[in-house]
């Protein structure tokens, strides 16, 4: 509701907003559970943009805010240690899952998905027949690397041993360099 408010108010109310496609967008103050009652929001699919989140009264009680298959929530700038907050007290979840992953995209919002971004790889060294190929995460995602001798079309390969499961830090992994003069790597969850 553009403009509008999403607050389920009344104290014994229950309320359901169940999203399998499409876009809503909150203009104003988003609220489950603000004044009483309960509200779950559950996005299944589409995108829900949210223009305004309180740090922590938009979700209380027994509400809670679910992002699961394609769905997609957007909140308008900055706010991960507001959906920190969230994620921690279990007001937000992945598919009924604490495994929540929240990013900010290129335009300094806040994104809660189901899929994680891709991730860059910030280094690459060879030396003495080792390849170390160094990339961001995000936590609870797991990773493992490919490699191509051509972009022209390229033919992945899984690099041998590279899977892990990440904690949200950098994460290194060294192994032999292969007898191609050029290749080409790629991080990769799952």
């Amino acid at each position: 509701t553009p403009g509008g408010s999403t607050r389920c108010r009344s104290p014994g109310a229950n309320g359901v907003l169940t999203m399998n496609g499409g876009t809503v967008s909150v203009g104003a103050q988003f609220g489950l559970g603000w004044s009483g009652g309960t509200g779950t929001a559950l996005i299944k699919g589409g995108t829900l943009n949210l223009y305004q989140i309180h740090p922590t009264q938009s979700i209380q009680g027994s509400s809670g805010l679910d992002v699961s298959g394609t769905g997609e929530v957007i909140i308008q700038g900055n706010r991960m240690s507001d959906i920190d907050y969230y994620v921690a007290n279990g007001f937000i979840t992945s598919g009924g899952s604490s495994n929540v992953i929240y990013y900010l995209n290129d335009d300094n919002d806040t994104v809660i998905t189901t899929v994680a971004p891709p991730t860059d790889i910030t280094d690459i060294t060879v030396g003495g027949g080792t390849v170390t190929v160094t990339y961001d995460t995000f936590a609870g995602q797991t990773y493992h690397l490919e490699s191509t001798p051509s972009l022209a079309p390229p033919v992945w390969t899984t690099v041998p041993g590279s899977t892990t499961n990440a904690t949200g830090s950098s994460v290194s992994f060294s192994f032999p360099g292969g007898s191609n003069a050029e290749t080409y790597y790629r991080t990769v969850s799952p």
